[in-house]
């Protein structure tokens, strides 16, 4: 959370230091990390999936049917629409959050969409303890993975009909869609490095892990863009044309990579 406040508050959309964005990515990682945590630390398994059942549900539920001001005049499909004052998400930020807000009058990482967030740490967490069972063989929690990524994409489209798959929102089909391709991922990588035994090409995917928060203060922190943009100009830059850009950002990238790789070889890992 702190590091959050920190964070957003160097954004130029600051216009002082009173006005400090209280939610944010970083917020929304701690909230979620922090809810998901203290529910796997006191719940049983089966516990956590009928927790996850019913947040999503009852995030559904809220959304759709908690009356508010101006409610009465929406349809059932504008209670999903975003923009201010159209749905019970925007609507609670507007009236409670404090400080600055990406959009306006509300933040796409508001204070209602906290809860299904929540749902997604579980999904990783439903992922964690099926990978460290010592009880199954890998090829069957391979299947497992790509079983559990296409049943959630699956019930994400059939509930996104009805309840549209919106990231700002933070939607339970979103929630579903979002955790199905990432356990599909898993199960492919799963396959890749721990089944067929190809890691070399993963070092890289290794260091930003170890040091991912890190970084992405970091990013925000040191100019990288503008150091690559120092090297790739002038008579560079017209050499390559109009992948000048793509070579900046590349280069970019390979300085924020390159101190990842000195952290890790120094064995520095900030946890956060």
């Amino acid at each position: 959370m702190l590091s959050g406040l920190f964070y957003y508050a160097g954004m130029e959309q600051i216009q002082n230091y009173g006005d400090l964005r209280y939610m944010g990515v970083l917020q929304r990682i701690a909230i979620a990390y922090g809810f998901g945590a203290a529910l796997f630390l006191y719940l049983p398994t089966r516990f956590l999936i009928a927790t996850f059942a019913a947040i999503l549900i009852g995030y559904y539920l809220a959304v759709a049917f908690i009356p508010f001001e101006g409610s009465s005049e929406l349809t059932y499909s504008q209670r999903f629409e975003e923009g201010s004052d159209k749905n019970l998400v925007n609507y609670v930020d507007s009236k409670i959050l404090k400080g600055y807000k990406w959009d306006g009058d509300h933040d796409p990482e508001g204070l209602l969409s906290n809860v299904p967030a929540v749902g997604s740490c579980l999904l990783g967490i439903f992922a964690g303890l099926l990978l460290i069972n010592p009880e199954k063989k890998k090829l069957w929690k391979f299947s497992m993975l790509l079983l559990m990524g296409l049943a959630c994409l699956g019930l994400a489209f059939g509930w996104g009909l009805f309840f549209p798959i919106i990231k700002k929102l933070w939607t339970s089909s979103f929630v579903l869609m979002a955790g199905g391709w990432s356990f599909l991922l898993l199960a492919f990588f799963y396959l890749l490095i721990d089944i067929w035994g190809l890691k070399f090409w993963a070092w890289p995917f290794v260091w930003i892990g170890s040091n991912a928060i890190t970084i992405y203060i970091m990013w925000e922190l040191i100019d990288f863009t503008g150091l690559a943009g120092r090297i790739i100009q002038f008579k560079f830059a017209d050499m390559l044309g109009i992948y000048a850009p793509f070579a900046k950002y590349l280069l970019a990238l390979f300085f924020a990579i390159s101190i990842l790789r000195f952290l890790y070889k120094k064995k520095v890992h900030i946890r956060i």
